[in-house]
């Protein structure tokens, strides 16, 4: 029996950074958008597959001693910023991913005409987006090298 697939757009991917005791810490700026929307990057999945995802990505200090994260998947872009209260303590690193398929559906009607894509297509398209959230496990880190 062949299993029905999903579809994924993966600028859905949020970070958030805990400090020792897994509380958050407040981002100063933040920004997970790509400059557009194209259906054809809507990443299909059969259940019981996995797909890996990368994402380029650089870390810098600030003379402030603000962390800064920023990155690119090909599509757009990641940034955030944030201040570290103790850089020799263990902080951990989490990604979510979090989509409403007709903030989706919002988005493309906004973003193509109808020489590109119908609305009967693009509708077509946004029902297969799979709908809900994935919290991906703690990563440990340290940054006692600032």
């Amino acid at each position: 029996m062949e299993e029905t697939p999903y579809r994924f757009i993966f600028y859905c991917l949020f970070s958030q950074v805990f400090d020792e005791n897994r509380q958050p810490i407040k981002i100063s700026k933040a920004n997970n958008k790509p400059p557009f929307i194209d259906p054809p990057d809507f990443i299909e999945i059969v259940p019981g597959n996995s797909y890996s995802y990368w994402l380029e990505a650089r870390i810098n200090v600030s003379a402030r001693r603000e962390v800064n994260l920023s990155g690119h998947d090909g599509k757009g872009r990641l940034y955030w910023s944030l201040k570290f209260p103790d850089v020799s303590k263990d902080y951990y690193l989490q990604f979510t991913y979090k989509k409403n398929k007709w903030t989706i559906l919002t988005v493309l009607l906004n973003t193509y005409s109808e020489i590109d894509y119908t609305e009967t297509q693009l509708l077509e398209l946004v029902e297969q987006l799979w709908e809900g959230t994935v919290v991906m496990p703690l990563v440990k880190f340290r940054l006692d090298c600032i």
